[in-house]
Parts: C-alpha cells; sequence; structure tokens
C-alpha cells in the first residue's frame, strides 16, 4: 500500500474500535500494538509488553509498514 493509504487507514480508524493489532514492516518485523499516535511521516505503536530490549513503544514510518 502507498505510505498515504496507511496515514489515511491510521488517521480514520473509528473510534469505537480498539487501537490493537499487529503490523509487519519491511524490516520483516511483526509489531503487536495496543496503541498507536498518528504523524504526517511515522505512526508510534505502543506495546502491551516490551520487546527484547525494554521497549514498550516504536516510531515506524509509513514508508515501513508492508501489512496489518
Amino acid at each position: 500500500m502507498d505510505p498515504s493509504g496507511w496515514r489515511k487507514l491510521f488517521r480514520s480508524w473509528p473510534p469505537e474500535m480498539a487501537r490493537r493489532g499487529i503490523v509487519v514492516t519491511s524490516f520483516d518485523e511483526q509489531i503487536p500494538f495496543d496503541g498507536f499516535l498518528v504523524g504526517d511521516v511515522f505512526v508510534l505503536f505502543s506495546r502491551k509488553t516490551p520487546d527484547t530490549v525494554g521497549a514498550r513503544q516504536v516510531v515506524v514510518p509509513y514508508d515501513n509498514i508492508q501489512a496489518m
């Protein structure tokens, strides 16, 4: 999907729908998330549990999102 498509999808997320899912990046990483904040170029995903280095949040450019 074009980066503007991902941006539109996250910006128009229905308020009654939980902000949870899994995003797959171009780095072949699967990121389960339970919240997100959108920007013009990046989206910040919040994880319920930390990753292997202890991070609970990750910033991903829309260009690097492959699937959700």
